[in-house]
């Protein structure tokens, strides 16, 4: 699935009749909802919602480990100084 959904507007006719489910933008200042869950065209899933999970789950384990890092590299960094600093 590409950013844009190029490749899934792609599958659809003018006229088809499609159910999406997505969550609400609360945002007033972006007219933009980039959180598409689930399409489906005549009861056929388009675009599923393991993906929306898969996608949601990298981005998680990506914040989490960038969060843990930043702590171990701080601490090293404050424990070096107050090493350099009682020396």
């Amino acid at each position: 699935m590409t950013k844009s959904y190029d490749d899934l507007l792609d599958r659809f006719i003018i006229g088809d009749t499609v159910t999406a489910y997505y969550r609400k933008n609360y945002n007033t200042r972006e007219n933009i909802n980039i959180d598409l869950i689930q399409v489906e065209r005549k009861g056929e899933i388009m675009l599923d919602k393991k993906e929306y999970e898969h996608k949601e789950r990298a981005l998680i384990f990506i914040g989490l480990t960038a969060g843990i890092l930043t702590i171990i590299l701080s601490y090293l960094y404050y424990k070096r100084k107050i090493l350099v600093n009682s020396v």
